[in-house]
C-alpha cells in the first residue's frame, strides 16, 4: 500500500481534518517523550501502561491491514466490517487509544493552557470525524453495521 492509497477522503473540512491529524501526531510524540524518568513504583506502573497502550495501538492498526486509511476509503474500494480483536471492545479502538494517550500526556502539561486547548481541539474534531465515519459505514454496510453498533460501544467502555 502506498501513501496515496493510505490517504483517503477527509470526513470534515480538509483544513480541520488535517490540522486534527497534526494534533494527534503532536500528542503521540508528546506521549513518547514522557516515558522517562521512571521514579518508584508509580513510574514503573505508568511506563508499563504506556508500553501496553503502544502495543494495543500497533495491533489495532495492523489488524486493519490494507484497509487502514486516514479518512474515508477512496471511491470504488471495498469496505469490510472489522469486529474482532480490539474492534470487539470498541468501534474505534485506534482513536480510543490515542485519546487515552492525549490525556496521559496532559499530566505533565496540565498548567499549559495552549496544550490543554490543543487537546480539546484535537479530541473534539476527531469525535466529529468519528461521527462522519460512522455515518459512512452505516450507509455502506447497512444492517451489519447497525447490529455491530448495538453490541460494541463507540469508544470502548463509554
Amino acid at each position: 500500500m502506498n501513501l496515496k492509497e493510505t490517504l483517503g477522503s477527509p470526513t470534515i473540512h480538509p483544513v480541520l481534518f488535517y490540522s486534527a491529524k497534526l494534533g494527534l501526531i503532536y500528542f503521540f510524540f508528546l506521549f513518547l517523550t514522557t516515558f522517562f524518568p521512571i521514579n518508584g513504583f508509580l513510574g514503573l506502573f505508568l511506563f508499563g501502561f504506556k508500553v501496553i497502550l503502544l502495543l494495543l495501538l500497533a495491533f489495532s492498526i495492523l489488524s486493519l491491514g490494507s484497509s487502514f486509511r486516514v479518512g474515508l476509503p477512496n471511491p470504488g474500494e471495498e469496505v469490510q466490517l472489522r469486529s474482532y480483536f480490539m474492534f470487539s471492545f470498541s468501534r474505534h479502538p485506534i482513536y480510543t487509544l490515542l485519546f487515552i494517550m492525549i490525556l496521559i500526556s496532559l499530566k505533565d502539561y496540565y498548567h499549559d493552557l495552549k496544550i490543554i486547548l490543543l487537546a480539546i481541539y484535537t479530541i473534539s474534531l476527531h469525535h466529529q470525524i468519528v461521527l462522519k465515519e460512522e455515518e459512512y459505514l452505516q450507509k455502506t454496510l447497512g444492517e451489519d453495521y447497525e447490529n455491530y453498533k448495538t453490541k460494541v460501544k463507540r469508544y470502548g467502555f463509554f
